[in-house]
């Protein structure tokens, strides 16, 4: 049930909705330290490079001779000559307008990558904003149970109850400290994933409350 209304609210929030303070922050982080998107960056800067190669015309070739004059009263000789060669006019165009197409490619793909490391990232802030709120109200209800158990040795040492219902009351309390020691590993396991998208630099993330959000009348 609590993974359907996580998943429920990532498809009400738009992708791009996500701005709270705590979750922006964190996306900023994982943005400049991830190290498969910094990959992805490096290979993209790379391959728009090797786009431009060959769309300009080739170096130039300089030649210089040096010919020493026989007989002397020839006199010595100095010859230079400069070769370029040249494609057809019009093909820099093409091969200017294919490259800039490989290039528009390429950041087309490194954005959709960056996109899903974020997204990801946002799923994962969107699980911990529930599990934090949820470990709020566990924590109250541990210190419900912590009081209702001691009252309740109390009254069974005093011999106002039986020994069945103290040990209803520390059943009680056992099953809260379960479920708050197992909603504490869940949330530590999401923070070890948001800490692997980050390249390896801990985040500390205690949001505790969703953004409001206001449906459109239309959806169209």
């Amino acid at each position: 049930m609590r993974k359907i209304i996580v998943n429920i609210l990532m498809l009400i929030l738009p992708f791009g909705l996500l701005a709270q303070p705590e979750i922006k922050n964190v996306l900023l982080q994982i943005e400049s330290n991830n190290t498969k998107l910094s990959a992805y960056r490096n290979l993209n800067e790379a391959q728009k490079l090797e786009n431009k190669t060959g769309i300009f015309p080739e170096n130039p070739e300089i030649e210089f001779n040096y010919l020493w004059g026989n007989p002397s009263v020839v006199g010595n000789r100095q010859d230079f000559s400069v070769l370029q060669s040249f494609d057809f006019p019009t093909s820099y165009g093409i091969k200017k307008k294919i490259a800039n197409a490989k290039s528009e490619q390429s950041d087309l793909g490194f954005e959709l990558q960056r996109k899903s490391i974020l997204f990801q990232a946002k799923t994962i802030c969107n699980q911990l904003i529930y599990l934090n709120a949820l470990n709020t109200m566990l924590e109250k209800r541990l210190e419900h149970a912590k009081s209702i158990a001691d009252a309740y040795k109390i009254k069974f040492e005093k011999g106002d109850i039986n020994i069945i219902e103290n040990n209803k009351a520390r059943f009680n309390l056992l099953n809260v400290q379960k479920e708050v020691e197992a909603n504490q590993t869940e949330r530590a396991i999401l923070l070890t994933e948001l800490t692997g998208l980050n390249g390896g630099k801990a985040i500390v993330f205690n949001q505790s409350n969703f953004e409001t959000v206001t449906l459109p009348l239309d959806f169209n």
